[in-house]
């Protein structure tokens, strides 16, 4: 049977001296609080320095960038477009990645389709192209800019080029002579195709940005 009283050891605890205790001397939650509203204010005083001088501008135009500048400029006046135009096709399309493809096999800076491209050239009594042509900036610039050119001339409203740059002029057309899509025969009131509607709206909300930040450049096309 087990003992239920545990014999005693005959041994006295040790005593264990007290480990003394360092306090940190902390800085009293008003001062802390006062110090912390200090930083945030001269953080606040920088801000509004760097963006009076000309810092918020900046920040924009590396958001809005004039990539390729050369060829866009040179095509646009090719094709008498506004090259502002063409940088927000650009920004919107493909972010100035002149090797973007997307699912549907849109290719280069402007995202042009193989088959329009084909028929562009067709155009110019170009046959021999591949489609590996459209990641050249040179002549994806020159293609887009040619294609918007035919859109531009052919609707008197730039939100529906810019909506037939994306769907293709067959479904405009079509959307156009619907009068629960377009009353008047000429104004889009609403875009069927999700992906269109987005495209048309970024492309017509970088414009007017592009124009603000770059008043430099004249106005080209007569659609703006």
């Amino acid at each position: 049977m087990a003992n239920t009283h545990a014999k005693s050891s005959g041994k006295k605890r040790s005593k264990h001296k007290k480990t003394p205790c360092y306090y940190v001397k902390t800085p009293s939650s008003k001062k802390f609080v006062y110090s912390l509203v200090g930083i945030l204010m001269m953080i606040c005083i920088v801000l509004g320095i760097y963006f009076v001088s000309g810092g918020e501008e900046q920040i924009q135009k590396s958001i809005h960038p004039l990539g390729y500048s050369e060829i866009v400029e040179r095509e646009a006046q090719n094709y008498h477009i506004d090259p502002l135009l063409v940088y927000s096709v650009i920004k919107a399309e493909s972010n100035f990645d002149a090797d973007a493809v997307s699912n549907a096999g849109a290719m280069g800076l402007m995202q042009i389709m193989p088959e329009t491209y084909e028929w562009l050239a067709s155009k110019e009594g170009i046959t021999d192209v591949s489609q590996e042509d459209l990641l050249n900036p040179e002549i994806n610039i020159k293609y887009g800019c040619m294609f918007l050119s035919i859109l531009l001339e052919r609707y008197p409203q730039l939100s529906s080029a810019v909506a037939a740059y994306n769907a293709g002029f067959g479904n405009v057309d079509n959307w156009l002579e619907d009068i629960t899509i377009a009353p008047d025969g000429e104004h889009l009131e609403h875009i069927p195709f999700p992906e269109t509607e987005q495209y048309t709206e970024e492309v017509l909300k970088n414009y007017p940005q592009y124009q603000r930040l770059y008043e430099e450049f004249n106005s080209q096309s007569a659609n703006v």
